[in-house]
């Protein structure tokens, strides 16, 4: 077989876009489904969504023209009734249905699920802000619960690597999407936890809400509340789409913010280190000088109430006291020595012996009393006269009283 046998891809898909046209029940097909991945286009005003059920899904688009005709402003979860024509876009070989009339028939069953779910688990506390662990400023284990493979455990490993070069980084690689993905994760996640790690981060990329579900489970909310690991979850964009962000102690909107939450930079680290280190020293210098202070302060009073400083201190109050004794008696003695000098003047001017010096003499009676009257004795009485010189014996011839 040679090329010319060989059809271009353009060729199968303008085939299979004939079969499309050419089949009348794609061309008129009315499909329930629940509404996800809404987005209206900013320029055009067409809406571009998916309807899916528990199996399948099928992408779908409203022009904005045909939008007039809706009775109501379709979302998220929505379950509807669309009306339509299932074409082939032929240059991706993909198709979907072209909706010209579209009707709610009720909240979506898998939107219904996680509202209830989180219902539940909101009033068991598990979103409460008091359950809710720091994460470690410090961190260098980090434990990481995701694909083995894709963007998001490379963008955790090179955001973590570029703030700390020294961090290590272990992953749990699990299914993040599809059956058994949930159990998966929880595993990973209590694996990890008993391993001693400093933080955990969860995540995957964006998605729609059947591509997130694995992280809306109650296995793997309960493994989140569960860990004694603070952990960090990253799943999808949207802070509020799934359930572990709700219970997790830190949610974030890309595998990126994760790694910049988990980990502190190196370089900042050194930084700190070196201001802690410099303030340490500086209050160390002081609490030494201050030591040293009191310590020459504690010396000198134990001195001063020592043995020796006590004797020293009572020699020289003796030796003060001694001083000024001496002084006193000095004073003193030059003080009686001038009385004495005084009262001797005094004393030898009112000597009798002085007086009889001078002529004068005094008079006694035989018997050696002192004769003072002349009432005293009688005529031809003995006396004695005492002057300067001598004594005299004498008899009384005549008594002359002097009135």
């Amino acid at each position: 077989m040679t090329a010319k046998d060989a059809y271009t891809v353009s060729e199968v898909n303008h085939y299979i876009a004939g079969m499309f046209d050419g089949d009348p029940f794609l061309n008129h097909v009315r499909i329930l489904g629940e509404i996800s991945r809404i987005t209206v286009q900013s320029g055009s005003g067409h809406m571009y969504f998916a309807l899916k059920d528990d199996r399948s899904v099928i992408d779908a688009k409203m022009w904005k023209g045909t939008q007039r005709s809706l009775t109501f402003l379709p979302k998220q979860g929505d379950k509807v009734i669309v009306t339509g024509a299932v074409d082939v876009f032929e240059k991706s070989g993909r198709y979907s249905i072209t909706v010209s009339k579209m009707e709610k028939a009720g909240a979506g069953d898998i939107y219904q699920r996680l509202l209830e779910l989180k219902r539940e688990l909101a009033e068991m506390g598990m979103f409460d802000a008091q359950y809710k662990r720091p994460i470690p400023k410090y961190s260098m284990r980090i434990g990481v619960v995701t694909a083995a493979s894709g963007a998001v455990i490379h963008d955790i490993y090179v955001n973590v690597k570029k703030k700390n070069p020294y961090a290590e980084i272990v992953l749990y690689p699990t299914l993040v999407q599809g059956e058994g993905a949930a159990e998966s994760i929880a595993k990973g996640i209590q694996t990890l936890d008993s391993m001693g790690f400093d933080v955990i981060i969860i995540g995957r990329g964006g998605g729609s809400v059947e591509d997130l579900w694995a992280f809306n489970e109650r296995v793997v909310a309960e493994a989140i509340f569960a860990s004694d690991t603070p952990i960090i979850s990253a799943v999808g964009h949207e802070i509020d789409s799934s359930i572990s962000n709700l219970v997790a102690d830190l949610a974030v909107s890309t595998p990126t913010a994760a790694a910049e939450a988990a980990t502190f930079s190196y370089e900042e680290f050194l930084a700190d280190l070196s201001d802690r280190r410099q303030d340490l020293s500086r209050r160390m210098e002081h609490a030494l000088r201050d030591a040293n202070n009191r310590l020459g302060h504690y010396g000198t009073a134990l001195n001063a109430k020592s043995p020796r400083a006590r004797i020293k201190l009572y020699r020289q109050r003796f030796v003060s006291l001694y001083d000024r004794l001496m002084s006193s008696m000095e004073t003193g003695e030059s003080l009686a020595r001038q009385k004495l000098a005084l009262y001797s003047t005094r004393l030898d001017e009112m000597s009798p012996l002085k007086r009889m010096a001078a002529g004068y003499g005094f008079v006694q009676k035989a018997d050696g009393s002192r004769l003072k009257s002349v009432r005293d004795v009688q005529v031809a009485e003995e006396i004695r006269l005492h002057l300067s010189d001598g004594s005299l014996k004498a008899n009384i011839t005549e008594i002359k009283e002097e009135r």
